[in-house]
């Protein structure tokens, strides 16, 4: 666990450097599913493609903590069998957790 938050800290942390004064937000993503993910890619609305920042998967119950530097952003998630779901347009601006699920759907707090 300790593994996926230093490397998805490390590569947030380029994409902040690189944003110039834009200000990170930690955000914890929650896998509510009941398989593990392999693949978490976090984008703005206008990236075209989410590389995968994970280097271990997220097992079920259990979540990883993103720094983003805007409020909106894409979610991809791949589950390894090549099912993918996109969670388009999230507004993190008054929350910082997501629980994603197996239907595809998500809540937010």
């Amino acid at each position: 666990m300790k593994k996926i938050l230093s490397s998805l800290v490390l590569a947030l942390g380029l994409v902040a450097f690189a944003a110039g004064s834009a200000t990170a937000k930690e955000i914890i993503v929650m896998n509510g599913c009941d398989f593990p993910i392999p693949f978490l890619g976090i984008t703005s609305a206008e990236a075209k493609q989410a590389e995968n920042l994970l280097s271990e998967p997220i097992k079920p119950g259990e979540g990883v903590k993103v720094n983003i530097t805007i409020n909106k952003v894409d979610i991809t998630v791949q589950d390894g069998q090549g099912g993918q779901v996109d969670f388009q347009g999230l507004d993190f601006t008054s929350k910082s957790k997501i629980t994603l699920k197996s239907d595809g759907t998500a809540t937010m707090e």
